[in-house]
Parts: structure tokens; C-alpha cells; sequence
């Protein structure tokens, strides 16, 4: 998947309006509370912007958390030979995060 692909998936999957709206010449986005916004978050690039999907997910549905954080205990334990500590999960980047939140919630 492309980044605007990942990107158009968490938002629609978190509630938001992913198709542009023009307004007043501009296009904007609507947030789930139905504010406007400029963009969609940036899942693959912005921690920030994951953490608010990655709490989404576990308030909505603790099997799909369970599932997303195995896929990220699998990277961890990929990408570290220290065997997958706190610390490896920390240093999960945004863009390995939105991939994995991506593969879970797919129908």
C-alpha cells in the first residue's frame, strides 16, 4: 500500500471523512467530530498521529489490538537481536506502526 493509501484507510477506519469537500474554493477533510481539517493525519510519518489510531483500536476492539500488537512484537523481534525488549517497541517507526494497524483491520 502507498502512504496515501494507508493514510485514506486509518482515517476512514477512525471515523473520518476521507473524500475532499470543496469549501469556499478550498478542499478540506472532515475530522469525526465533523471539524474541517486541511489533510488527513499523516499516520506513516507522525508517532503522534498512530498513537491516536493505536488508542482508537484498543478501545474499540481488543481482539484487533491483540493481533496489531503481535504484528508489532514480530517487528520488534525482526529488527533486534535483544529479543524484542520495551525498548525495540519503542522504536517502532510510524510507518512499520500504520502498515501493521493496516494488515489488522482489513476485512
Amino acid at each position: 500500500m502507498t502512504n496515501d493509501e494507508i493514510r485514506i484507510k486509518i482515517a476512514g477506519t477512525l471515523g473520518w471523512n476521507t473524500e475532499k469537500e470543496a469549501l469556499g474554493g478550498v478542499y478540506i477533510y472532515r475530522d469525526p467530530k465533523g471539524n474541517m481539517q486541511a489533510t488527513l493525519p499523516d499516520y506513516c510519518n507522525d508517532l503522534n498521529a498512530m498513537y491516536q489510531a493505536e488508542e482508537w483500536l484498543l478501545k474499540q476492539n481488543n481482539i484487533l489490538w491483540h493481533e496489531y500488537s503481535k504484528q508489532l512484537k514480530e517487528i520488534a523481534w525482526n529488527k533486534h537481536s535483544l529479543g524484542g525488549t520495551v525498548a525495540d517497541y519503542a522504536h517502532i517507526n510510524a510507518f512499520s506502526r500504520a502498515a501493521s494497524f493496516c494488515k489488522v483491520i482489513e476485512p
